[in-house]
């Protein structure tokens, strides 16, 4: 045990206190997941109920803003005071607890765009603090099995959540009653960590960053940037790029975005993001390999479930979901999380043994590579189309390419938990992570505005030929799918450069 390590107050705390937490954390992610992974299909149903579809994209994209801006902001108050950690953690398990409640008794697709606002800080407290404190908590030969078990809790709620949640959608408490289970286990997971390891800002002081000032400036510039460059791309169906205020947005991204350049600049490591947290390789290089892997897979996790209504007429599908509002939509995700539930302390260790990351997202971005440019030929009609010009993609093929997705999704899950722990120097790595972390949720955040961009330009003659603008943005959705592939493809062909760009740490900075 390194000196740095006795040292450690989480690592010296009671056992079954550390375990508590673990439990209580791995309970929240998969928590999550499930809410994540049935978010579109249940979002669909609900969009029906309330006829006001063209908030569809703006709810799926509002939850990341909030969440965006909170990571920095968890990661400079947890580098400043680790004390701080466990708090933090239980206030976003809270704000989760009391969204999906809200979500379950919602009124109205705006009260569910509201309420989902406050949804990204579940994903700064768990991804930011939680992985955060599992690192402290325990030694470094543990720390690769214990985060790469976060890639099969995540596919456990990937898998969990699709086939549960299609049935529960399909049963007569249906969407609301979902989250309302939801809910109950985001509940549990708060309780767990509520009664695990707690320390004192005394018996952490050794592990703190240099105390300054909270700098307010750097954290407007970073909200005014962040917050106003969503909102621009997740309205775009109701405010179009170049429209007044698409444009006004977009001068409140640039002048944030300046503003932060400069606060960055002037105040250096006093900054809400110290500039040598940005000068550090492998933290820029994490951060965008991880948002890409998010912008990349969300194009299936999300618009699959979308397009499968369309192949209703698939005798598989017939069997088991006649109207196509539940199981359906949801089971090809459970596929995928099916291949990945045992992959993720595998890598885990894998990366913590070679102290970089580069072999594992090498493989499995080749492998993504592949199953995108064999999708991307069957949503363009290799196998034909249908008398509605629909391409016929089989529902078996469908499901076996998403049983081989396990890998990727594996690799993005342990990518964003083990690597900033293993591959960034211990002095900057609360903060670091916090920006690895801002990676993955900027890529969430881009991934549907973006997307539905490419949608919205195939809904455009539906809805000047007369079509109601919700029933049209649903009825893009087939014509949307291939050149959403290919886009994703080739934002593939990206992350595996990024990914050979990573460096091993030197043992000499890892202590």
């Amino acid at each position: 045990m390194s000196e740095a390590e006795t040292k450690n107050a989480f690592l010296a705390a009671p056992q079954a206190k550390k375990m508590l937490t673990l439990v209580g954390l791995y309970v929240g992610l998969i928590a999550q997941l499930c809410t994540s992974v049935t978010f579109s299909s249940w979002l669909r149903t609900a969009q029906t109920e309330f006829s006001d579809g063209y908030l569809y994209i703006f709810a799926i994209s509002v939850g990341g803003i909030l969440g965006l801006i909170a990571m920095p902001l968890f990661g400079y108050f947890g580098a400043k005071d680790p004390a701080l950690k466990k708090p933090l953690i239980c206030v976003s398990l809270l704000l989760g607890l009391i969204v999906l409640l809200g979500r379950a008794v919602a009124p109205s697709m705006i009260v569910i765009a509201m309420v989902s606002a406050f949804w990204g800080f579940v994903s700064a407290g768990i991804y930011v603090l939680g992985f955060s404190m599992i690192r402290d908590m325990f030694e470094q030969s543990k720390v690769g099995l214990y985060l790469g078990l976060v890639g099969t809790m995540s596919s456990i709620g990937m898998l969990v959540g699709p086939i549960a949640g299609g049935m529960i959608m399909q049963s007569p408490i249906g969407w609301r009653g979902l989250n309302f289970i939801l809910a109950i286990l985001m509940a549990v997971a708060l309780v767990m960590v509520f009664l695990g390891v707690s320390v004192k800002k005394a018996e952490v002081a050794n592990m703190a960053s240099p105390s300054h000032t909270f700098d307010v400036t750097g954290t407007i510039a970073l909200m005014v940037f962040l917050g106003a460059l969503i909102i621009m791309l997740s309205m775009t169906s109701v405010f179009p790029l170049g429209s007044l205020v698409s444009n006004v947005l977009a001068i409140l991204a640039l002048i944030g975005l300046v503003g932060l350049i400069f606060d960055i600049n002037k105040k250096d490591e006093k900054a809400i993001v110290p500039k040598k947290v940005l000068k550090d390789w492998n933290c820029i290089m994490l951060a965008i390999s991880i948002a890409l892997c998010m912008i990349t897979s969300m194009s299936l996790s999300y618009f699959l479930p979308q397009y499968l209504p369309s192949l209703r007429a698939d005798a598989i599908i017939q069997a088991i979901d006649p109207e196509t509002k539940g199981l359906s939509m949801l089971l090809p995700t459970a596929c995928c999380a099916l291949s990945s539930m045992f992959l993720g302390p595998v890598l885990g260790k894998r990366i913590a043994k070679a102290g970089n990351a580069r072999g594992v997202t090498t493989v499995a971005t080749i492998v993504q590579i592949v199953i995108f440019v064999i999708f991307t030929a069957l949503f363009f009609g290799v196998l034909g189309k249908d008398e509605s010009g629909v391409a016929k993609v089989p529902y078996v093929a469908i499901l076996v390419l998403m049983f081989c997705a396990g890998l990727y999704n594996s690799r993005n899950q342990v990518l964003g938990a083990a690597a900033p722990q293993i591959q960034i120097r211990p002095e900057i790595r609360v903060q670091a992570n916090s920006i690895v972390q801002v990676g993955q949720n900027l890529g969430g955040g881009l991934a549907m505005p973006i997307f539905g961009l490419v949608q919205a330009v195939f809904a455009a003659p539906l809805i000047a030929s007369g079509m109601d603008k919700s029933v049209a943005t649903v009825a893009a959705i087939p014509s949307a799918m291939p050149w959403i592939m290919v886009i994703v493809t080739v934002l593939s062909v990206v992350l595996l450069i990024t990914g050979l760009l990573l460096r091993p740490l030197k043992k000499d900075d890892d202590k």
